[in-house]
């Protein structure tokens, strides 16, 4: 499975090399902008996945983290409270399993997933 993803991340960062908006029409930008805001919904939804089971296996403990959170601020450079929200989400999404199929296939935005994994329902 992992193989599948590292190649999938090959295949955009070669066609993102290509990537050439000044070659586009108005149309094909906006359809391409939609594809990139599907694609982010859904590694947002795989990380904290991923996160949420790293949390209950604690594969988070490499030694020097000494939080899930901390972990994933370090590996990703981010604000502690962007990784507080991506474990919380990882919660979420475990317990939510309508929201994260809506997350992972682009139908709701992270913004919405997290709110929805902090309440505890689905619309």
């Amino acid at each position: 499975m992992v193989d599948e993803f590292t190649r999938a991340r090959d295949i955009i960062i070669r066609a993102m090399g290509a990537l050439d908006v000044d070659t586009m029409d108005a149309a094909m930008q906006r359809t391409l902008f939609d594809v990139f805001e599907a694609i982010k919904r859904s590694v947002v939804a795989g990380q904290a996945l991923v996160v949420g089971g790293m949390e209950r296996t604690g594969a988070w403990t490499d030694g020097h983290a000494k939080s899930p959170q901390a972990w994933v601020a370090d590996r990703t450079g981010g604000s502690w409270g962007e990784a507080c929200a991506t474990v919380e989400l990882g919660h979420g999404l475990r317990t939510l399993p309508e929201t994260a199929t809506r997350l992972l296939d682009g139908r709701i935005s992270t913004a919405k997933a997290t709110q929805v994994a902090r309440a505890g329902t689905v619309d």
